[in-house]
């Protein structure tokens, strides 16, 4: 079960990193864009306006996702190595019952 825990904490830090890695990759667009809007290189209508919601609004969903994920893989990935396998908690029922 340990292990299990362990490897599932593990996962999630992976996936916590490879979500916020595309939050910044989507800010990245949507800063980009918005400059080009206001420095006037591209036209300030509906279309661009749209475009600029959908990337700002892809940049906080993979932040929080990606914050969740990375959260919940720490809390994982501490109780796995903190836990304690079957064999010693029967183990340690073991030497309760002799004792």
């Amino acid at each position: 079960m340990r292990k299990g825990i362990l490897a599932l904490g593990t996962l999630l830090l992976i996936i916590g990193v490879i979500a916020l890695g595309f939050a910044a990759v989507a800010y990245s667009h949507f800063s980009y864009n918005q400059a080009q809007i206001s420095s006037g290189n591209a036209l300030n209508n509906a279309t661009n306006q749209a475009l600029l919601s959908t990337q700002l609004s892809d940049a906080i969903a993979g932040f929080i996702s990606g914050v969740t994920f990375f959260i919940v893989g720490i809390v994982l990935t501490i109780v796995g190595f903190k836990g304690k396998s079957k064999k010693e908690k029967e183990a340690e029922k073991a030497d309760n019952k002799t004792n």
